[in-house]
Parts: C-alpha cells; sequence; structure tokens
C-alpha cells in the first residue's frame, strides 16, 4: 500500500493491469504450451523400448478371474505365437498412437496457420499510423466548436485551416513532416429550396421551408455566383466552378458516413490551390458570393498527405455537418494506408508469412476436397466441414481484397503523376 502511494495512481492502475495481463497470459497460454510441449517431447523424442527386447517374452496369465498377464522369457528355438487377445489389443494401442500423433500434427499444423494470419494481418498495421492521425487530427480541430454558424465556419477556415494546411515549410502541412499530395478541395451538399412542407397554419408566418438532407433532396443543379438560377446552356459552365454540381466520379470521390446520414461523394466543389494566396483569395470570392448559406447541409475539406518518415499516406476529410436547425458540427475522418511497400527487413518476413499463408490455404483445399471425394454428399453434413470451407472462402476474398487494393493504389498514384497540379 505504501508503495502504491508513491508510485502514484497511473503507475499503480499500470502495475494491477500488468499483474492481472501476466495472471491470464500465464494461465490460458504459457501454461497450456508448457503441457503441449512435454506432451510432444514425450511422445516424439524419448526413445521408444526396443521391439526386439519382447522377442524372447510369452504372456503367462496370472490370475485366471482377472485376466492379467505376466512377462516371461522364453526360449527362442520355441516360438508361440501371443494370444488373440493380445495381438487385438497391440491393435488397439497403435491405433490410439496413430490417432494421438494426427491431433499433434493437426493442432501444430493449426497453430502455424494462425501464426502466418496474424503476421499478414498485424503486417499490414503501423503503429506509425495512429500517431500521425492523431496529429493531424488535433492541428485541425483547432478553432472549432459543438456548434459553429456560418460566420464560425469562415473564421476557423481562414485561421486554423489555412495556417494548418499550408505550413512553414512550402508544400508540407502542419510542422513539416508531411507532403501536401495534390490540392485540397472544399465541397458542400445542398437540399433544393422549399425541400419540405410547411403546415398549413403557419404558411403565413413562414415563407420558406428547407428540409434536412436525403438523396431524394439534394441539389444538384448549375447556378450563376451567388446561387442565382443559370440561363441558358450549362454545358459551357466550366467544371472547375463551385457553383455547378459535380458528379461522385467526376470528383473521384467516395460516400462518406457523417454523425446523421449517408453522403454521396458529389457536390459543389473548389479547389483550394496549391498556396496560401490562392486559398485565401477562394476563401474570400466564396464568401462574398454567399457560397454558405441556409440549403447547406455538410462542408466536406479533403485532401491527402504522404509522411516519408513513416512511408505512410493520409486521406483526410475534415466534415461539418448540419441539420435544418443551422448550427455546424465538427467531425474528421482519417484513413492511413501504405501504398509504397517498404524496403526493410520486416516487408521481407511479412512476405515470406505471406506466400507461407498461401501455401496453408492451398494445403487445406487439398484436405477438403480429399473429404469432399471421399464422403460426398455426407461432407456438407459436417459443421467443422463447413467451417473449414468458410475459412477457405474467406481467405480467398481476403486474397483478392489485397489485390484490388494494391491496383487501386498504383492506378491512384499514376493519376497523380499524371494530374499533379490537381
Amino acid at each position: 500500500m505504501l508503495y502504491g502511494l508513491k508510485f502514484g495512481k497511473e503507475r499503480s492502475i499500470n502495475w494491477l493491469v500488468s499483474l492481472v495481463i501476466s495472471f491470464f497470459q500465464s494461465l490460458f497460454v504459457i501454461q497450456p504450451l508448457k503441457v503441449l510441449c512435454f506432451a510432444i517431447f514425450f511422445a516424439l523424442v524419448l526413445k521408444k523400448v526396443d521391439e526386439e527386447s519382447f522377442q524372447n517374452l510369452t504372456f503367462v496369465r496370472t490370475d485366471t478371474n482377472s485376466g492379467d498377464y505376466r512377462a516371461v522369457r522364453r526360449d527362442s528355438r520355441l516360438y508361440e505365437p501371443p494370444p488373440p487377445a493380445d495381438i487385438e489389443m497391440m491393435k488397439r494401442n497403435k491405433i490410439k498412437e496413430q490417432k494421438a500423433f494426427a491431433m499433434i500434427w493437426e493442432i501444430l499444423t493449426y497453430l502455424g496457420f494462425l501464426w502466418m494470419l496474424l503476421l499478414v494481418a498485424y503486417g499490414q498495421r503501423d503503429p506509425s499510423a495512429f500517431l500521425l492521425s492523431k496529429h493531424i487530427r488535433q492541428s485541425f480541430s483547432k478553432g472549432t466548436s459543438d456548434s459553429m454558424s456560418i460566420g464560425d465556419v469562415f473564421i476557423w477556415a481562414n485561421t486554423s485551416l489555412l495556417s494548418n494546411l499550408f505550413g512553414i515549410y512550402p508544400g508540407f502541412i502542419t510542422d513539416g513532416n508531411s507532403k501536401l499530395v495534390g490540392n485540397a478541395r472544399l465541397r458542400q451538399v445542398r437540399v433544393q429550396t422549399n425541400s419540405c412542407r410547411i403546415a398549413s397554419a403557419m404558411i403565413q408566418l413562414v415563407s420558406e421551408c428547407h428540409a434536412p438532407y436525403s438523396w431524394e433532396e439534394e441539389d444538384m443543379g448549375s447556378y450563376d455566383p451567388g446561387w442565382i438560377s443559370s440561363v441558358g446552356d450549362n454545358i459551357s459552365v466550366s467544371h472547375s466552378t463551385p457553383w455547378k454540381y459535380q458528379t461522385q466520379a467526376q470528383l473521384r470521390a467516395h460516400r462518406i458516413w457523417g454523425n446523421m446520414v449517408l453522403y454521396r461523394g458529389g457536390g459543389f466543389a473548389m479547389e483550394l490551390g496549391s498556396n496560401l494566396q490562392n486559398a485565401s483569395s477562394t476563401l474570400q470570392y466564396l464568401f462574398q458570393n454567399t457560397w454558405l448559406d441556409m440549403h447547406t447541409r455538410a462542408i466536406f475539406i479533403e485532401f491527402t498527405v504522404y509522411n516519408a518518415n513513416v512511408n505512410l499516406f493520409c486521406i483526410v476529410t475534415l466534415l461539418l455537418e448540419t441539420t435544418a436547425v443551422g448550427a455546424f458540427e465538427f467531425r474528421s475522418e482519417i484513413q492511413s494506408v501504405r501504398l509504397y511497400h517498404s524496403t526493410g527487413d520486416l516487408y521481407f518476413f511479412v512476405m515470406a508469412a505471406e506466400i507461407i499463408y498461401m501455401l496453408f490455404i492451398l494445403y487445406y483445399m487439398y484436405l477438403q476436397a480429399k473429404s469432399m471425394k471421399q464422403q460426398k454428399w455426407a461432407y456438407f453434413k459436417s459443421k467443422w466441414n463447413l467451417l473449414e470451407l468458410t475459412i477457405i472462402l474467406l481467405s480467398w476474398s481476403a486474397v483478392s481484397v489485397f489485390i484490388q487494393r494494391n491496383l487501386q493504389g498504383n492506378c491512384d498514384i499514376t493519376y497523380y503523376h499524371n494530374h499533379k497540379h490537381q
């Protein structure tokens, strides 16, 4: 107790947690592994009794009632076969031994498969991803609150957003460790005018009604600056204008889950530019022309950074969403991914684990195909067989997702190299 007071609350809690984890680790992991290792050692390593020592022995019944036998050395010239009961007993013992070795081999195989699976799964994760995401989230959330008006949003964008987006080193964000890939993009989704019905008793008092965001009520039109209805052919309007709706495919974006609804990847978008001056003038232009108004339901600030120190890309989405009430709530979504393979020893170790894992999958496929051929339709009546098939199918699904991710990553990198100023 005195040592606990000396250590302090935090260190005492850490010590207690480590004690509990060590106890359960020893109970459920270390001790069972010791028992398994000793069993394998006594079964495989210790020398078997020489079978020749039994050639000159015969089994004599000591008690006719109990059925016990006693080994008696006999003359080798007078050979007599053992009784049928002894032969049957030795057959049963041999079958038990074969089953025991098969079970030990299956356990060791599953442990190796599980080890390779964990190496492949955790080899794709990087401990630095959490720290990098935390740093970016804390940097861009400065100056935000749980309830922000449109004016507060523009103030935050001109101060905290721009100061962190364009750091002290050109082309890098915040403290200069993460390179800004391409340009940051400002995007919003809107609802149509008079998108909801007004109660009949309030029609004379309320002239307009704007519903919360939904795919049915989303505005997909084209306008002139200030949200003035465009007159004439909209085809000639540039795609880079923030007053023309652009689809998800045109923006190369994806759908995003907010705190309230699922938002489409399209919207009214505008790039902030490659430097602080262009971004500041763009925000000033949008503010003067009332780009954000009562029809705005969500604002997205989207950009990608690359940190060469940890070889990670971060896809950052800063989201400001609102209901029909009018107050914006800040939320950030950061996804870290490694598109360039590492060159260290860990990469080759993980790659070897991936190859061994695929060999395990092929091995299990061979076993299941063999069992399926022997059991026919009865194979599908066993729950364990269905579990094995599920593991194989999930493994191949994971392999296909892994391949698709690499192909998509290479496609995105190629697109960036061909469109570096976008």
